[in-house]
């Protein structure tokens, strides 16, 4: 499908989801209202607000998404690994942009993004095991004038309020964790070679506890950033166990 949009719409007790698509491109998804209403389907019954696996040039704005984590029964897809996410577009799809959107209190992802190429304006995440997940390696991908805070680790389960597989920049932006997540978590994605965010003004606080830096080894360039309390210039480089700022 091609050319959808949906706009001023609402939904409430999501269990699955609001919108699942197979082949979606330029489409247009504005002033929606979408709430799971912490209905835990469980493991097998994973929440995904909006789904998109293949396709390109999609906008999202003043999308508002909350309350879904699936944590019921996880053990039955073989793993302890909490779900439940606000928006995914899968690896098969390119170039995707978020303006005003909005994720609250997401057992996984508030975004999660396999996707080849996004920017997010405006947006921000609270209470999300990843405010956002960036896993693609792409210098395009930008973050841009958002605030992500008090990522929710569980047991067994790690959090950050950025989870990065590849290249990302962040512009103005505002991050803050909390004690057992990091701000910045950097994983594996499907064509990872680098793992380097570079932060250009903007803030990071750190001082309720917590890691800045965590999992696989990344780099994280800071460019006048407000670092608990300090205005910073350097790189911080995560060897994968031990934090090294220059």
């Amino acid at each position: 499908m091609s050319g959808l949009e949906i706009t001023r719409s609402s939904g409430y007790g999501l269990i699955r989801g609001f919108a699942r698509f197979h082949d979606l491109s330029d489409a247009l998804f504005a002033d929606l209202d979408l709430d799971a209403a912490e209905i835990d389907g469980g493991g097998t019954r994973v929440c995904q607000i909006i789904s998109i696996v293949a396709g390109q040039d999609l906008r999202f704005e003043r999308v508002h998404l909350r309350n879904a984590v699936n944590a019921i029964n996880a053990e039955e897809r073989g793993s302890s690994y909490v779900q439940g996410d606000g928006v995914v577009l899968e690896e098969d799809t390119a170039r995707a942009t978020f303006v005003d959107c909005h994720a609250r209190d997401f057992g996984d992802a508030g975004f999660d993004l396999k996707c080849d190429g996004v920017q997010l304006e405006r947006c921000s995440m609270r209470r999300c095991k990843y405010g956002v997940r960036v896993w693609r390696d792409n210098p395009a991908n930008l973050l841009d004038m958002c605030v992500i805070s008090d990522p929710a680790p569980r047991p067994e389960n790690a959090a950050a309020c950025l989870w990065l597989g590849g290249q990302v920049t962040l512009r103005s932006c505002s991050l803050a964790t909390v004690p057992e997540a990091a701000v910045i978590r950097f994983g594996e994605g499907p064509d990872t070679k680098t793992r380097v965010a570079h932060m250009i003004g903007g803030q990071i606080d750190t001082s309720r506890g917590g890691a800045l830096l965590a999992g696989e080894a990344g780099r994280l360039i800071l460019e006048d950033v407000v670092l608990d309390g300090t205005r910073y210039s350097g790189t911080a480089e995560w060897t994968g166990s031990r934090l090294v700022l220059s």
